[in-house]
């Protein structure tokens, strides 16, 4: 079993337009100190009186503890003034772990300035990919329309139910097969496949570049929508991404995206992705095959059959897929105007979060450290 710990913590920012309107704060939930494993948001009540917080994970991720502190803070510490979570006042142990929790109201207080640490225990999700014999093992839904999906950072976005997981989790999805096509909100069964040594020959043939999932491996854990690149004069889009792993898995077909991002992408694939086999929190490629439950039937890229039909991969973390993979990290949110618990540690800090209906704009902080 691998667990991380985080501790994150954050400032309200009240509206600036005047209407003073409450306004959710969301802040990373960082593990690892490099790994965004989700968000803690900060919501206060109508009136501006009371707060909640809620965590939340995503992409596999998800939270076996949660331990809070509002107010209060010295009496959760030693006496050299680290905290000690486990006597934080708010906070829950889940079995199996879970990707969401709440907590709150919670009083501004008297003058308004209330500290706020959080903290969790996080996993990633137990998904053990069954194996490609068991056939149909999955649900699963493909959310969105290119061009329009989660800030359009992906092509698609695909929940997938396992059996070992509580809730059904979402993952990050690309398109491999472009003959066949897919609409918003499609549901049915699929066949997952992380070892590409065992994707049978029917599937090979539609993905004719199947030999160089490395190389898109490489990609999805190097290159992001949004990400500069000076040379290309502006940010990559999710269409330049999608455009380089057609390229590399879809060869015979005219190619996609802007020439000048895709080419960058496809150039420094070949140079450091060839054999590059992703570790401890990166994200793999794992190919999801459709399967027509009714039928029982895999899907046929030339003409597909009902329900899913077009063959597409999610990123899922390594984490999740391999348990025998060493994932136990610490790690916190960080910034420069970090609060400290304490001199003699500087890796647990908390927020300073000021409760009112100010109509000015008022400053946002991450205080950890």
């Amino acid at each position: 079993m691998f667990w991380t710990k985080v501790i994150l913590v954050g400032l309200l920012a009240t509206a600036a337009d005047g209407s003073c309107t409450p306004q959710t704060t969301s802040y990373p939930l960082v593990a690892g100190q490099h790994h965004n494993v989700g968000s803690v948001h900060v919501t206060p009540t109508a009136d501006c009186s009371d707060f909640n917080v809620e965590y939340s994970t995503q992409d596999g991720w998800c939270m076996k503890e949660t331990h809070l502190q509002v107010n209060n803070l010295h009496e959760v510490t030693n006496k050299k003034g680290n905290p000690k979570v486990g006597h934080f006042e708010n906070g829950d142990s889940y079995h199996p772990c879970v990707t969401s929790a709440t907590f709150g109201p919670f009083d501004c207080g008297a003058d308004g300035n209330v500290p706020i640490a959080a903290h969790a225990v996080v996993d990633a999700a137990k998904i053990t990919l069954p194996p490609p014999t068991t056939q149909g093992s999955v649900e699963i839904q493909v959310f969105g329309v290119p061009g329009t999906t989660f800030e359009d950072t992906t092509f698609w976005d695909v929940e997938i139910d396992f059996l070992d997981v509580k809730e059904p989790v979402f993952f990050d999805a690309w398109c491999i097969d472009r003959r066949t096509f897919l609409s918003n909100r499609e549901r049915g069964c699929a066949n997952l496949y992380a070892d590409y040594d065992t994707l049978p020959g029917y599937l090979k043939e539609c993905v004719e570049g199947y030999i160089h999932l490395d190389q898109v491996n490489y990609i999805i854990n190097n290159f992001s929508h949004g990400d500069s690149e000076p040379s290309c004069g502006g940010p990559y889009d999710y269409k330049d991404i999608q455009g380089a792993i057609w390229e590399l898995v879809e060869p015979d077909l005219s190619p996609q995206g802007r020439q000048c991002y895709r080419d960058e992408i496809l150039d420094a694939a070949a140079m450091y992705g060839i054999g590059f086999e992703p570790n401890c929190y990166q994200l793999r490629a794992v190919v999801i095959e459709p399967f027509d439950c009714d039928a029982g039937q895999p899907t046929n890229c030339n003409v597909g059959y009902p329900l899913i039909k077009q063959i597409i991969f999610a990123e899922m973390l390594v984490c999740a897929i391999d348990h025998s993979c060493d994932c136990e990290e610490t790690g916190w949110g960080k910034d420069n105007n970090s609060v400290q618990f304490s001199d003699t540690n500087g890796w647990a800090a908390y927020n300073e979060y000021t409760c009112d209906c100010d109509c000015g704009a008022r400053e946002r902080h991450l205080r950890a450290a």
